[in-house]
């Protein structure tokens, strides 16, 4: 059984005509472990599906909807996909570089989460533990790799 909880920015000015860049409030909901719907601010929902394929390897799968009867021209979707591509690719590479830092011998003693910025985070690994110990509790009789 998933288990939902959501998350969201408020942006005080609302960027959408910058096609460098990517400052809009969003609300999204997430049922745990891998998938997520969120929408963005003014006209677009996004839904991902993250699918685990090895220990090391997750494919996530992705499509951006417009919403509110909202129809683009070829040169704002043109924008939209290259701005979203940007925004993934970004994303992408911190969350390597997070866990190439993870696999560091300095890690090895584990780290520090702030209490205030990093509430998400540390609710999220708790949902990973918790997930792991009932998963390893039902697999009796195998041999966990």
């Amino acid at each position: 059984v998933g288990i939902c909880y959501g998350s969201g920015v408020d942006v005080k000015v609302e960027d959408n005509e910058n096609s460098i860049a990517f400052s809009v409030s969003f609300r999204d909901l997430s049922l745990f472990p891998n998938f997520i719907i969120g929408t963005y601010y003014p006209n677009q929902i996004g839904v991902y599906l993250n699918v685990p394929i090895s220990p090391v390897i997750t494919s996530q799968k992705r499509i951006i909807y417009t919403t509110d009867g909202k129809e683009m021209t070829k040169e704002e979707t043109d924008i939209t996909k290259k701005i979203w591509w940007s925004v993934h690719k970004e994303d992408h590479a911190i969350c390597e570089r997070l866990q190439e830092g993870r696999a560091s011998p300095a890690s090895d003693a584990g780290g520090l989460l702030s209490p205030y910025w990093e509430k998400g985070v540390q609710t999220f690994q708790k949902l990973i533990i918790q997930a792991s110990l009932k998963s390893s509790k039902t697999i009796t009789g195998q041999t966990n790799v």
